[in-house]
């Protein structure tokens, strides 16, 4: 595709030092930007075509997925040693944004892939190389939350347990599966990767939102993963990982606590930037029902106009700070940290309400299935009830740490 991302990363690795860093790295990865996006764009027709299927068959369609792998936007994130273009979250927010204003359920799932390849970046080597030596187009699903148990055994683990909000799982030749170490072990948890031979999927997928991600359920019984397919959850959040010891790129060394959050933002962003082009069109072309009157010319209408897109300006923005904090490298305090959760489920929050928002004023035309803007509505309801992007769980911590100044 235009705008090829290891073409891409091989420019901005070749930028001349001209003795201002950071305003060098801010202008090679706004065109990093501006250049893979065009390359995006030349996806949004396939995805459009096939986005009702999607929907109806409750997974991805064959050709949004190979339409993925053949413009290699999959390997994104990965690193460059396996043939990854080892681009930034900058990349990442921009391009999945760019996804889901066709579809949200393929920018959910891209911008998933392409993080879970980040998440396999942080395990040792070795299962690294498992996965990528052969194929680096392997596409990946990951479960964040420990639903499984993980015995240790000679050589390894025996791995058991039911793993929802699996998204995109069924075109997953590998998972990275979160599972309880038990109550006395030190680490409480960990991260197995598991082959798909080792797992089964339970088609438990029946939503009514985001229904085209196919976020069924995978499940593991007695499952061996050998010793170096696992990754410590605490040394996940501490940062200190094996993957950080192999890349020395930033993004291999972010707190995951304000780096992973993007991939489930820029989807969500996206898709209510699709719903408000949907919804301010069809403003512009409609008329009033009994009277006649050109919609676009109401007073009220046009206020609502200006309060909505407000809004999405708003979350725009709170995302772009948020990113611009991350291209600093940190170190990051507690309290940066929590004002970056905080600003990432308010975002949510921002998008939820707007979409709500323009179904209300749409009126009855809203409920049609052949209508987008309720594909729209019900996709963002879907993404924002993320756990991680809970504004009461965010906003007391960061509450906290803002009364607190000596917890700063």
């Amino acid at each position: 595709m235009n705008g090829d991302p290891g073409a891409l990363q091989a420019s901005r690795e070749a930028q001349p030092d001209t003795g201002d860093t950071a305003k060098d790295m801010t202008e090679a990865i706004d065109q990093e930007i501006t250049d893979i996006v065009k390359g995006v764009q030349a996806l949004l027709p396939i995805i459009q075509a096939h986005r009702e299927q999607s929907e109806q068959q409750r997974k991805l369609a064959q050709e949004i997925v190979q339409a993925f792998l053949e413009s290699r936007l999959v390997r994104l994130l990965m690193p460059a040693q396996w043939g990854g273009h080892e681009l930034s979250l900058d990349a990442l927010a921009a391009t999945m944004t760019e996804l889901a204003r066709a579809d949200a359920s393929a920018g959910w799932c891209c911008s998933l892939y392409c993080i879970h390849s980040c998440l396999l970046a942080l395990f040792p080597q070795q299962a690294q190389r498992d996965v990528w030596e052969a194929q680096p187009d392997t596409l990946l699903a990951a479960s964040f939350a420990p639903h499984g148990t993980a015995r240790q055994v000679k050589g390894g683990y025996q791995i058991s347990g039911a793993w929802p909000w699996a998204s995109g799982v069924d075109y997953c030749s590998w998972a990275i599966l979160n599972a309880a170490l038990g109550q006395d072990h030190p680490q409480g948890s960990a991260f197995f990767l598991v082959p798909r031979h080792d797992f089964l999927i339970e088609d438990t997928w029946h939503v009514c939102g985001l229904s085209g991600s196919g976020s069924k359920t995978i499940v593991l019984h007695e499952a061996f993963v050998p010793e170096y397919r696992q990754l410590p959850y605490t040394d996940f959040l501490s940062t200190h990982t094996p993957g950080s010891q192999l890349y020395t790129a930033p993004l291999y060394h972010l707190p995951h606590s304000i780096a992973f959050p993007i991939a489930l933002i820029a989807p969500i962003l996206g898709a209510t930037t699709g719903a408000y082009e949907q919804w301010r069109e069809a403003l512009e072309e409609g008329q009033t029902l009994f009277t006649r009157q050109r919609v676009a010319n109401l007073t009220h209408v046009q206020i609502r106009v200006a309060e909505i897109s407000v809004q999405l300006d708003s979350a725009r923005l709170l995302l772009q700070r948020g990113l611009d904090t991350i291209r600093t490298g940190g170190p990051f305090s507690s309290h940066q940290i929590a004002r970056q959760q905080r600003d990432y489920a308010w975002i949510a929050h921002l998008c939820r309400q707007t979409v709500e928002q323009m179904y209300i004023t749409s009126g009855g035309s809203a409920i049609f299935t052949s209508n987008p803007l309720q594909r729209y509505w019900r996709d963002v309801h879907a993404m924002t009830a993320h756990a991680v992007l809970n504004f009461e769980t965010a906003g007391t911590r960061f509450g906290h740490l803002e009364l607190d100044p000596m917890l700063h």
